[in-house]
């Protein structure tokens, strides 16, 4: 006969009984947890600061897997506090330009590079992150009426703010790189191109100041630049090889002003976007408006105002 005097003993009705509550009050805790609302947690925990849902305009459809952001149709960011207030007052920070990144890339605990964010899902991410720390109510002073020319100062709402979504999809997934139907009208070309990103933008900032700097120009246009930065592919050329990225740019310098005006219809057609245009009433003669709602300092600050 086998011996069982090594076997486990079954536990008895009481004990098993035991066994069911203390698992079920283990479960009852991880389901509370889950459903307490942020203020809940910074009551029971200071430390843990309150998070905000932010919809992303560009739905992640632009980010390679991997990516903090990619498929991702929200993403949560904490609430502003006072070290961030600690980001947009550096001097250092402020002459590099880099404060609003830091500022963003702050909101998501450092999870993202911001160079390779959409402007919109930058943008998005910045306005709520700002009406976490100071409210939705944004004072601008020094507004002029086009009607009386009086000056008068308004209150916009950031929670008013409208966003376009990317309802197109890549020509595969997870990448930034879209097909515009057709043909350009002009030249005939098949055009596939990206959205623009941060990194983008300021790369075109950057060879903007160098063009002044050495042709001692002060002001230089940015169509050619956006056209060539946001192309990445001409017919069979492509921006992938060395031979299709020259072939790209001699397009670009040459290009037929109808096709640049076709092109970066459609561009603009489908880019995501936050919609910062507004309703405003002159508080002087009455005179309605639609007008881009104003960023400067007191955006960030607005005890400055």
């Amino acid at each position: 006969m086998p011996d069982d005097t090594n076997q486990p003993k079954p536990l008895s009705d009481e004990e098993m009984a035991a066994v069911i509550e203390s698992r079920d009050k283990e479960r009852q805790k991880q389901v509370e947890a889950q459903i307490k609302s942020p203020q809940q947690r910074a009551i029971e925990n200071p430390a843990d600061v309150p998070r905000e849902i932010v919809t992303l305009p560009s739905e992640g459809k632009i980010y390679i897997p991997g990516h903090y952001l990619c498929d991702q149709r929200e993403v949560a960011i904490r609430s502003m506090t006072i070290k961030d207030e600690d980001i947009l007052s550096s001097e250092a920070l402020i002459k590099s330009k880099q404060a609003i990144d830091e500022f963003v890339k702050s909101a998501v605990d450092n999870k993202v590079d911001v160079n390779s964010m959409c402007l919109a899902d930058r943008d998005a991410i910045m306005f709520c992150f700002r009406a976490t720390g100071y409210g939705p109510e944004y004072d601008v002073s020094d507004l002029v009426c086009p009607e009386c020319d009086s000056t008068f100062s308004y209150q916009f709402n950031l929670k008013k703010m409208s966003m376009h979504l990317l309802d197109t999809d890549p020509v595969a997934p997870n990448m930034n790189l879209f097909k515009m139907p057709g043909k350009l009208p002009k030249s005939g070309a098949e055009i596939e191109f990206s959205i623009m990103t941060v990194g983008m933008l300021k790369d075109i900032e950057r060879r903007i100041a160098d063009i002044k700097r050495r042709q001692k120009v002060k002001v230089v246009g940015d169509v050619s630049l956006r056209m060539f930065a946001q192309i990445q592919k001409v017919n069979h050329y492509s921006k992938a090889d060395d031979s299709g990225l020259i072939e790209i740019q001699k397009f670009v310098d040459n290009m037929p002003a109808l096709d640049s005006r076709f092109l970066r219809a459609y561009i603009n057609k489908i880019t995501p976007r936050v919609d910062i245009r507004q309703d405003v009433e002159c508080s002087v003669c009455g005179h309605k408006y639609e007008m881009d709602m104003p960023l400067d300092l007191s955006f960030f600050f607005p005890e400055l105002t």
